[in-house]
């Protein structure tokens, strides 16, 4: 008899636990989607991987059927026609912060990127995926936006440079066989960013054919941060090789505003 007992109440249990896991009937849940973009960077400003491209998803979900559908970077995939799947590498609601649910009788608004290989083209027969305990629901890509629509943050210029024996200091002196490179710059904030960006030297870095070089030091009229839509203009020296061939200045704020800028 308490075999029997012991049997219901796990039947119990377990009905219980799936109880909350059937799918939601058709048609109770919409997922639409608005438009897709491609870019080179994600919202952090940080570029794609080799070979591959960021497709940002624009989409709405509407949620008729329960009291809360749960949502999750966890229930996304896009699928190509050939059947190859990637997984979001970002997810954000409308007001940019990572959304969790959907109330029932609401819509919620979202974006999503995806990792993509270069060579995919994109086209209407690709596939948003959503499938979690409570639903599973797909739609095909719409307006597909051509090009790249990359918000490049901030815009880095060389105004011009000077080789010198110099630094900033008295006691400064480049090594044997080095010289001191005064570089003479722009860096303009985009009205797009809603941060200001830092000015510290140590964003950037010079590159010349054979390497990478951090700065000696920064002067002229350099504010501490530049606000969106703003700009200003300062020097930045090197310390180099005699001789090297010059190739690029980066600015880089590992996350925020990143840019460069190659020497003619």
């Amino acid at each position: 008899m308490k075999k029997i007992v012991v049997i219901l109440i796990g039947i119990i249990l377990v009905g219980l636990v799936f109880s909350g896991c059937v799918k939601v009937p058709e048609g109770k849940i919409t997922l639409t989607v608005d438009n897709v973009e491609k870019r080179h960077y994600d919202d952090n400003g940080d570029p794609a991987s080799s070979n591959t491209i960021f497709v940002y998803t624009f989409f709405t979900i509407q949620n008729e059927a329960i009291d809360e559908l749960s949502t999750s970077i966890l229930f996304f995939k896009l699928s190509s026609p050939l059947g190859k799947t990637y997984s979001p590498k970002w997810f954000f609601g409308s007001g940019g912060s990572e959304a969790t649910a959907v109330s029932k009788g609401a819509s919620a608004s979202y974006n999503i990127a995806f990792e993509v290989d270069e060579d995919e083209e994109l086209t209407t027969s690709w596939q948003l995926n959503f499938s979690s305990w409570q639903a599973t629901k797909t739609a095909f890509l719409s307006n597909i936006q051509s090009g790249f629509h990359d918000v490049f943050l901030a815009t880095l210029t060389i105004d011009k440079y000077h080789y010198s024996n110099e630094g900033e200091y008295s006691w400064e002196t480049p090594t044997e066989g080095n010289t001191f490179i005064y570089v003479n710059i722009t860096l303009v904030n985009s009205p797009d960013n809603d941060e200001n960006i830092n000015t510290n030297q140590y964003y950037f870095k010079l590159f010349t054919t054979g390497g990478g070089y951090n700065p000696q030091g920064a002067g002229g009229s350099k504010p501490d941060e530049i606000l969106p839509g703003g700009q200003a203009s300062w020097y930045i020296y090197f310390e180099i090789p005699e001789g090297a061939a010059l190739d690029k200045l980066q600015y880089d704020t590992y996350g925020i505003a990143p840019a460069e800028a190659r020497f003619d």
